[in-house]
């Protein structure tokens, strides 16, 4: 499967005018300068018990992910999480199931007890 990376000349990114997150991705032909749009999945994923949760941990992780998520051509979008339960909710655009734990596993280890295709509501 082809990998998707922002500094990558020949793939753009785009943003959604109604939210703040890649809602799809153009694929540019080299020879006629064409691009097609494909909808990449949106992803939650849910860590049901983080032991010992902290601010700083979730956003440790998050940055992690940041770092990771381009050799897996995700975007982690956003995360919440809960201290006392230890649970942590993160969303994600990604090519597939496997490419947003990928993006966990190689960044930090934590990889969510679930991950769920969704789409967006109102």
């Amino acid at each position: 499967m082809k990998q998707f990376h922002d500094n990558d000349e020949k793939n753009a990114l785009f943003l959604s005018m109604s939210r703040p997150y890649i809602t799809g991705v153009i694929i540019h032909d080299p020879i006629n300068n064409e691009g097609k749009e494909i909808q990449m999945p949106l992803f939650m994923d849910i860590h049901t018990h983080v032991p010992g949760l902290t601010d700083d941990a979730a956003e440790g992780a998050h940055a992690k992910d940041l770092e990771t998520q381009d050799q897996h051509g995700a975007q982690y979008l956003k995360y919440w999480y809960d201290k006392e339960s230890g649970k942590v909710f993160c969303l994600i655009n990604a090519p597939t199931k496997e490419a947003a734990a990928a993006v966990h596993r190689d960044g930090h280890g934590l990889v969510a007890d679930e991950i769920v295709e969704v789409k967006e509501g109102l």
